[in-house]
């Protein structure tokens, strides 16, 4: 499995907005047929980590144009440019 890690920072007053929009999104997301799974963790206010998992590092460099665009969709709420990282797993359980 390979993962995409991203840092989120957001303006915490439009936080439901934010939500709202990730929603309207999600069937976008659904369609990048190598995700497997997409989760994003709230760390702080107007702070969030995204975590979207791939089956292989070639599919999510793939998805990264589709990635860049949803992204881009919601970038009104962004107070930062997003932060990514890519890896694949070094521990699992």
């Amino acid at each position: 499995m390979y993962y995409r890690i991203t840092a989120l920072y957001f303006d915490a007053v439009r936080r439901d907005e934010f939500i709202a929009q990730a929603d309207n999104v999600r069937d976008e997301m659904k369609g990048i047929s190598c995700i497997q799974s997409v989760t994003i963790v709230e760390t702080a206010e107007g702070e969030a980590i995204g975590m979207a998992t791939y089956d292989t590092q070639e599919n999510a460099d793939a998805a990264t144009p589709q990635v860049q665009q949803i992204l881009g969709g919601l970038s009104t709420f962004f107070t930062a440019p997003p932060m990514q990282k890519t890896s694949p797993v070094m521990w699992s359980m």
